[in-house]
């Protein structure tokens, strides 16, 4: 299996920042609106909640290794959106 893993771009071991908190269950999946402004979560509970964004992205990219893969954008995120490199002076992973 190839492709880019999440550690890919995140493994510094660092958090990101507060833990989100209010599902019962496991976190099933994690992801960023288009506009960056909130995160939906999923969890095993059965609910999706949504989180207002309190970082910039000066203060994510300082703990990142570096930015997706075109080809993790276009899954993670949508093929619909054009690929938006975040933190300009980090590596773009490989695909």
């Amino acid at each position: 299996m190839g492709g880019t893993k999440p550690s890919d771009v995140c493994d510094t071991g660092q958090p990101l920042g507060e833990p989100l908190t209010g599902h019962t269950g496991f976190v099933l999946s994690v992801a960023f609106s288009p506009d960056g402004q909130r995160i939906a979560s999923a969890g095993a509970d059965g609910t999706v909640r949504l989180w207002d964004v309190e970082a910039s992205p000066h203060l994510l990219c300082d703990k990142l290794i570096g930015n997706m893969s075109h080809k993790q954008w276009q899954e993670e995120i949508s093929a619909d959106i054009p690929y938006v490199t975040l933190c300009p002076d980090l590596p773009i992973a490989p695909d």
